[in-house]
């Protein structure tokens, strides 16, 4: 085969192997697939972050964190 035809090959089979997971957690939360776990959070802190240099879509971005950390530092990103 081209080049060119594996170089489509390999990344189709990269995207779909990233992407089908997360399509599979999006229809459990959906409820159309069976499996997904509801987990309570206590929201601690609520920001409303308005347009700047980081965030250039001109809208405002909204931020909520569940733990006792500052919200306006940049921190791991948890797995809900």
């Amino acid at each position: 085969m081209a080049p060119r035809v594996m170089a489509l090959i390999l990344a189709l089979g990269v995207a779909i192997g990233i992407t089908g997971p997360n399509l599979y957690k999006t229809a459990q939360i959906k409820g159309w697939f069976p499996g997904a776990t509801a987990a309570d959070r206590t929201v601690t802190q609520k920001w409303r972050q308005p347009p700047s240099r980081r965030h250039p879509r001109e809208q405002d971005a909204y931020w909520v964190a569940t733990a006792g950390e500052d919200i306006r530092k940049a921190g791991s990103i948890a797995s809900i």
